[in-house]
């Protein structure tokens, strides 16, 4: 049977794939899990094709979707927030999901161009387990509970699709990180000690693990260490001209070369920054 609701929800899911631009795309799930509609991924340009249109690529920033459709437009109260209900149950689904699970509040009306969104996950951990810290005990096993979300104004995509692509990109972020983290111990144990005769092994490991590095793209563009593909370029080109005899007096690693690997390094020991990795001074709001 087809409801009414689900006519709405049909339309308002509509309305989000059309609303998406070109870097962003829905897929709805065949199989819905519990309270997820479908999955968002994010596209970037990586090259130009033979008639040179643009070649998207997807760069591992993705989240679940759950959808609320509405017949109406969005309305905001005069603290700027809308707010829209999720069940308990869904919620503590979603609370265990190890990938982002975005909400998104969508009219149904014909022509609607834009939506509004808040990253539940973030939500929970700087909104709910702050104001109402016994949230996940409400209700009995026969009752449905609802969790009141708050959605703020600033949330609305396309205007301001920078901060969706900023809170999920630090998912993307916090992944990158443990990769770089496991490759900089071979790096900085070369580097330490390139000036000894090591022999091909540690060079190999080396500079395999600076490719690996290079192919983090997401954390060489966002980090706060200011360690770029440049920095990492550098360094693969003066470890790689070791192998030739020839340019080894040419070579001088120093210091200044390894500061920005260090500090970025540092992050990962760092329980203050990893608490904080997802705030951000350009918006009022962590999620």
């Amino acid at each position: 049977m087809r409801t009414y609701t689900h006519l709405i929800e049909s339309k308002s899911t509509a309305n989000v794939a059309n609303i998406l631009e070109n870097d962003w795309v829905f897929r709805s799930l065949t199989e819905r899990d519990y309270g997820i509609d479908g999955m968002l991924e994010h596209y970037v340009i990586t090259g130009i094709d033979k008639k040179g249109h643009p070649v998207h690529s997807n760069d591992g920033i993705s989240a679940f979707v759950q959808i609320k459709g509405h017949e109406t437009k969005t309305k905001f109260d005069k603290n700027k927030i809308t707010n829209e209900q999720i069940s308990l149950n869904t919620l503590k689904y979603i609370e265990n999901l190890t990938m982002p699970c975005v909400l998104i509040k969508c009219s149904s009306l014909k022509g609607s161009n834009e939506f509004h969104y808040v990253w539940l996950q973030q939500y929970i951990r700087f909104v709910l387990n702050e104001e109402m810290p016994n949230w996940r005990s409400k209700g009995g096993v026969e009752k449905e509970v609802k969790i009141t979300i708050k959605i703020p104004k600033e949330n609305i995509y396309p205007n301001n699709k920078e901060k969706l692509e900023y809170i999920l990109g630090k998912d993307r972020y916090l992944l990158e990180l443990a990769k770089y983290h496991e490759q900089f111990e071979n790096i900085d144990a070369f580097v330490k000690h390139w000036k000894q005769e090591l022999g091909v092994g540690p060079i190999d490991n080396a500079i395999n693990g600076l490719k690996i590095i290079k192919s983090l793209g997401y954390l060489l563009e966002t980090n706060q260490a200011q360690l770029r593909m440049d920095n990492v370029t550098d360094l693969f080109k003066k470890i790689s001209n070791l192998q030739f005899p020839d340019l080894n007096s040419d070579v001088d690693i120093t210091d200044d070369d390894m500061f920005p690997f260090e500090l970025l390094d540092s992050e990962i020991d760092s329980y203050s920054f990893l608490q904080n990795i997802f705030k951000s001074e350009n918006f009022q709001y962590d999620y």
